[in-house]
């Protein structure tokens, strides 16, 4: 039953990601993880370039949208759960699910990975995420 709730709410986000604007995800990620941690993930030195994705008035690349909105999913996918503090904590702390990685610096360091890793790494993340969820 727990695994048919989660599914029924990551379709839900999926919606909710899909339907808006990249602009409006870098916000709302911004409101559970942080500014500094978006920056992170997203592979800036400052918060002044998440500060302008929200504005509109700088492009990541899509490589880097594509991490940004999965780690989007993610935040959703925990805090809908365990809240804006439990999402701040699962993307800074060490997972043993992830062989003692820091979720957001795998997905800081994505950049230099093929697309196969980059979808294999983000596979590892969404389970353990899972797995954090279900508990």
């Amino acid at each position: 039953m727990a695994a048919r709730a989660v599914n029924q709410g990551q379709q839900t986000i999926d919606q909710r990601i899909h339907s808006q604007s990249f602009a409006s995800n870098v916000r709302q990620l911004v409101e559970i993880l942080g500014s500094g941690l978006v920056a992170v993930v997203g592979d800036v030195k400052e918060t002044r370039a998440v500060r302008e994705w929200i504005e509109e008035k700088r492009e990541p690349s899509d490589r880097r949208r594509q991490i940004v909105k999965f780690a989007f999913y993610v935040a959703l996918l925990i805090s809908n759960r365990h809240g804006r503090e439990g999402a701040q904590s699962w993307f800074q702390g060490l997972n043993a699910h992830l062989g003692d990685k820091v979720p957001a610096l795998m997905l800081r360091d994505l950049r230099e990975k093929t697309i196969d890793e980059v979808a294999q790494t983000e596979r590892h993340i969404l389970a353990a995420a899972r797995n954090f969820v279900e508990r």
